[in-house]
């Protein structure tokens, strides 16, 4: 499990450094072990030495995910590659099912940060990808809570 928090500081550092290739791959090897029903590993080799680690199925918090699939998104949305960021935006969103379901705004309820950005971002990718309809209803329900 400390492995898997090494790869998740590891994908951010790629981020903030704009390496989003990287970002991609990493994020891809991650969601694929996390997903795995099955113990299949993958070996991570350390630096200098000939021991590896070998981690099985990963088995993480719905925000570690939802980290994951943010990063993977403007990853893929900062290389101009739409749909592949629309469709994790979208499973972005649907970790926080809350914020698909509209409700009043409250100071309690406010979107977070990440929540606006991928629903900002979603918007653009919609709009690029001429789903005009899907892209005025994520606007429309801006207006209600905004």
């Amino acid at each position: 499990m400390k492995d898997f928090f090494l790869l998740l500081d590891q994908l951010k550092s790629l981020y903030e450094a704009e390496l989003y290739e990287d970002v991609k791959i990493l994020s891809d090897l991650l969601l694929g072990q996390i997903e795995s029903s099955s113990p299949s590993a993958f070996s991570l080799s350390n630096a200098g030495t000939s021991s590896s680690t070998v981690v099985s199925s990963i088995v993480c918090e719905s925000k570690d995910k939802y980290n994951i699939y943010y990063l993977y998104g403007n990853a893929a949305f900062n290389l101009k590659e739409f749909k592949l960021a629309e469709n994790l935006f979208n499973k972005a969103l649907h970790i926080n099912k809350s914020n698909l379901r509209p409700k009043l705004k409250t100071l309690n309820q406010i979107d977070c940060e990440t929540d606006i950005i991928i629903k900002f971002n979603l918007n653009v990718c919609l709009v690029n990808d001429k789903k005009y309809q899907e892209a005025f209803t994520i606007v429309r329900n801006w207006s209600r809570y905004y």
